[in-house]
């Protein structure tokens, strides 16, 4: 898949290893290196609800919120957010996401959607 981020500062701070960690530790930073790496590994977002760990889910929509977003487990409670980044959004015939059409993400960052 394609991957794209939120911000540039985002971006420079996963694709540099020393920030990676400097902003998330060892742990965390060397799953999120693991989990771009499924990501970019996958042909689309179907791919990755077969893979064994991570857990992949796509979060309810809040009022007002054009895209979906998604997540996958990093170390509890974290996870990476993300959602697609195709325009329109590929839906079903019957509403939701068309996850076998999603080949292109947006990286929102790394939060504890829980905190």
């Amino acid at each position: 898949m394609e991957v794209h981020f939120e911000s540039e500062t985002l971006r420079k701070v996963f694709e540099k290893e020393k920030k990676l960690r400097a902003k998330h530790g060892a742990k965390r930073a060397g799953l999120i290196q693991l989990r771009l790496a499924q990501i970019m590994a996958a042909t689309c977002l179907e791919d990755l609800r077969n893979l064994p760990g991570p857990r992949i889910h796509q979060h309810v929509r809040s009022q007002g919120q054009e895209k979906a977003v998604f997540s996958v487990d990093l170390d509890h409670p974290y996870r990476l957010l993300f959602e697609a980044f195709h325009d329109p959004e590929p839906t079903l015939p019957g509403g939701g996401v068309d996850w076998s059409k999603v080949t292109k993400i947006l990286i929102k960052g790394v939060e504890d959607p829980h905190g």
